[in-house]
């Protein structure tokens, strides 16, 4: 059983080494199987595609309509990554008292290195699930996370000269903001979190948060309703 799982193993890499050596992607993305404990299983399987990036606005409109949408997988043991870019821009791991996902953290971060994405639809990991893991223990949902993780992302950006307009910085932490404020309204209804204090970057980008670039960014709908609860939840924390 090892040698066949090791085969089958060598193969994948193989396959998708093979990808990025002809085609020179930055970043190549694939699906995968989960194993739940009640011995089911989910496929997670995302559509074959490229995504090209000229400037970090476009990886912006990436990360708020596709990235946070999981219309790509977050997890790190889904994905190929470059050596050079790792390491010529330090990308790396955020504390994890700091930051609800270091997965998601640091794939924002190397995605605004990337000029070019590639997405198979293949899903040749295989993630079990056990009794005792970080998933099913559960973390206590917390904006003061997401607040860090926006600070820690573009702070290393900035060191490494690459400009991100406040504008964007913006959007990334209202998508952000908006997903972790529903969790937190979903595991408890009546949350209340005033402890939040802006600080950073992401202070900086307060101000950016505005209905106008919500409503463009998002449409009517889905804008307002973003910039709303985003403004009250801040609102709220900051008094």
């Amino acid at each position: 059983i090892m040698y066949f799982l090791r085969n089958c193993y060598y193969k994948m890499i193989k396959k998708l080494s093979e990808i990025v050596k002809d085609k020179k992607y930055d970043l190549v993305s694939f699906g995968y199987h989960r194993r739940n404990l009640d011995g089911s299983e989910d496929i997670a399987s995302f559509p074959t595609g490229t995504k090209s990036f000229d400037n970090s606005h476009e990886v912006t409109q990436f990360i708020t309509h596709d990235f946070i949408d999981y219309k790509m997988a977050w997890e790190l043991w889904a994905k190929m990554y470059r050596h050079d870019i790792i390491f010529d821009h330090n990308v790396f791991f955020e504390d994890t008292s700091k930051v609800l996902g270091e997965d998601v953290c640091f794939d924002l971060n190397y995605l605004y290195y990337c000029h070019s994405v590639y997405q198979s639809d293949i899903t040749p990991y295989c993630y079990i699930r056990r009794m005792g893991s970080l998933t099913l223990n559960g973390t206590k949902s917390s904006a003061l996370c997401i607040i860090n993780m926006m600070n820690s992302i573009f702070s290393n950006l900035e060191e490494n000269g690459i400009p991100v307009s406040l504008d964007d910085i913006a959007l990334t932490l209202t998508a952000w903001l908006n997903r972790e404020i529903g969790l937190m309204k979903l595991n408890n209804p009546d949350f209340a979190d005033s402890s939040v204090v802006m600080s950073g970057i992401a202070a900086k980008a307060d101000s950016h948060i505005t209905v106008s670039a919500c409503v463009y960014n998002w449409g009517l709908k889905y804008g307002l309703a973003k910039y709303m609860r985003v403004r009250k939840y801040l609102n709220r924390s900051n008094l």
